[in-house]
């Protein structure tokens, strides 16, 4: 017998001779751990005409019931179908036929078995070349295939687990960050917070060339009220002027509050006449549905504004003059100028 380097390239059985050949294929055979089997060619459809012993195991058959007898005799319908399908496919190729399938056989108690193969058909040519049987390889490939639709559920189980955490780590972000920019009693904007979107709506009036209006509030006389009644009555006034300002300012105003009973509302898009008839009707509501007043300055953005704070300051300045003149009132800003005019 040549080395075993010399067969790659050589046909096995015409080295080991007629005799040594049969005793190759016997063993292999008998010994492959994987199925094997020779399907014939009926006029009526395919059937089993050999099988290895590990394909006997696989079926739990007495052999007699499993040779020479019609494939749904063995396989219900749908695979036996699906058999006959691969094996027409081979037989029409007129050559090897790779594939993987998933199918169901009956078990020696009637019951019904599932597995996955990797099946390989080679056609076997008669004297004549016709094609009249086939022989096959199927390697059962089940417990992989379980493993990996066990590790693919395992991987699907993890992103989801892994979203829904990443959903409820948004969520918290977006609660602190709420948190970080509320004010702790009134729930309004607090200061860092309003005066960076001031800011950002200073720098869109400026280059879109709209209005800008601020209101600079606080209540008249709330020392006095925390004074007299204690801080828990101040702070519920702070709230119920808050739930009156929120329920009469527009979606897109924005209501902060800059310290102690301060108050800035930011009115986008709205001239000085506007602005002030809003800080009168918010007045207005105050006096009528609270038990406290509250004293307004109104100012728009100018040509020569630099920064919001400018803005801000003018607010201020008439809100200051409101008080001078008795409280419970809103002054404009004097426009041009640098100090309020009072009404």
């Amino acid at each position: 017998m040549p080395p075993l380097h010399q067969l790659n390239d050589a046909d096995p059985l015409a080295i080991l001779g007629a005799q040594d050949g049969w005793k190759l294929i016997q063993a292999l055979w008998a010994h492959f751990p994987e199925n094997m089997f020779v399907i014939g060619m009926r006029d009526d459809g395919f059937v089993i005409e050999a099988i290895n012993p590990a394909q006997h195991a696989m079926l739990e058959l007495p052999l007699e019931q499993c040779l020479n007898r019609p494939l749904e005799c063995l396989f219900p319908e749908e695979t036996a179908a699906q058999l006959s399908a691969n094996y027409r496919r081979c037989i029409e190729a007129g050559e090897p036929l790779r594939y993987e399938e998933r199918g169901v056989y009956l078990g020696a108690d009637g019951c019904q078995r599932e597995g996955n193969w990797l099946t390989l058909l080679v056609p076997v040519r008669s004297d004549d070349g016709a094609i009249r049987r086939l022989f096959g390889v199927s390697q059962n490939v089940t417990d992989i295939y379980r493993a990996r639709q066990a590790l693919e559920e395992q991987n699907q189980r993890l992103e989801q687990r892994v979203a829904e955490r990443t959903r409820e780590l948004e969520e918290l972000n977006r609660q602190l960050e709420e948190l970080a920019s509320r004010d702790g009693l009134t729930n309004t904007l607090n200061r860092r917070v309003l005066y960076r979107i001031a800011g950002e709506e200073f720098q869109r009036a400026r280059r879109y060339d709209t209005p800008l209006s601020a209101l600079m509030l606080d209540v008249d006389e709330f020392k006095t009220f925390n004074e007299v009644h204690g801080h828990h009555y101040g702070d519920a006034v702070l709230l119920d002027v808050v739930r009156t300002l929120e329920g009469a300012l527009r979606e897109s105003d924005r209501l902060g509050r800059v310290g102690g009973d301060e108050f800035v509302v930011l009115l986008p898009g709205v001239h000085l006449h506007e602005a002030l008839q809003t800080a009168e009707r918010l007045r207005a509501l105050i006096h009528d549905r609270s038990h406290c007043s509250i004293s307004l300055g109104a100012a728009s953005l100018e040509p020569g504004d630099t920064t919001i704070e400018v803005l801000f300051k003018r607010a201020d300045d008439a809100l200051r003059a409101s008080k001078r003149q008795g409280r419970n009132r809103a002054t404009p800003a004097a426009q041009g100028v640098g100090q309020a005019q009072s009404l």
